[in-house]
This record gives C-alpha cells, sequence and structure tokens, in this order.
C-alpha cells in the first residue's frame, strides 16, 4: 500500500514534529542539531511499527515537502554514498526555498526496491 490522502499527510506530520520535539520522538531515532535523520533510521524506530516501508514514508514525505500556501520546505532529502537517505525538517518561518539540486534529490523512484522488503535490517 502507498500513503494516499490523509494517510501521508499524518506520516508527514508525525516526522516533523519528530524533528521538532525531542519528546515525541520514537525511542532509537538519532536527530541531529539541524534538525535531520536517516530515513533507515526513521523506519525501524517509528516506520516499522506502523507497517511503513522506506518508499511509502519517503513518497508520503516528497507529498507533502513543502508547507502549505508559502512554497517554503518543509523536508529536504538528500541521498547518501550507503544508499541511505538524510531528511532535513525545516521550519516555516525559516523561509527555506528548494533550490534546482535540492527539488531534485532522492526521487522516491531512487529508492531502492530493496528498502523495507525482507527482515535483514541492520542495526
Amino acid at each position: 500500500r502507498s500513503p494516499t490522502g490523509g494517510q501521508s499527510e499524518w506520516i508527514s506530520r508525525q516526522v516533523a514534529s519528530f524533528a521538532r520535539y525531542e519528546g515525541k520522538r520514537p525511542r532509537g531515532l538519532v536527530v541531529d542539531s539541524s534538525g535531520a535523520f536517516r530515513l533507515s533510521s526513521l523506519t525501524a524506530s517509528w516506520g516499522e511499527q506502523h507497517r511503513f516501508t522506506k518508499q511509502q514514508i519517503h513518497a508520503a514525505l516528497q507529498k507533502h515537502m513543502y508547507h502549505e500556501n508559502s512554497g517554503t520546505l518543509r523536508f529536504s532529502i538528500s541521498g547518501m554514498p550507503a544508499g541511505d537517505l538524510t531528511i532535513r525538517v525545516h521550519k516555516r518561518r525559516d523561509g527555506v526555498k528548494a533550490t534546482p539540486a535540492a527539488a531534485q534529490e532522492a526521487p522516491a523512484a531512487s529508492v531502492p526496491a530493496a528498502f523495507g522488503v525482507g527482515g535483514g535490517g541492520g542495526g
């Protein structure tokens, strides 16, 4: 199943709250001082218990990447050499705009199909 409608919005709001509010973070999710974390960490600490794959989470974040009515970024997603993705959450008041490179980073189709499939996880 892929996140659609309200489900993808719910995912994006949950993920934003994890970066912004330490008390809302699932155990095991490591968020750095800039509000960034890895998709693999998010999936292992939260996504799996809700039966979401990496692809579903990534698709939801891409769908809701921008703050409503402002055009500023809510999330930026960048690829990492090991194939993981880094997710950074931005506040609306920060006014972060997408650059051409950021807008093209890590399209949903670039997430390897092996993400979220099988039980071989790390960590």
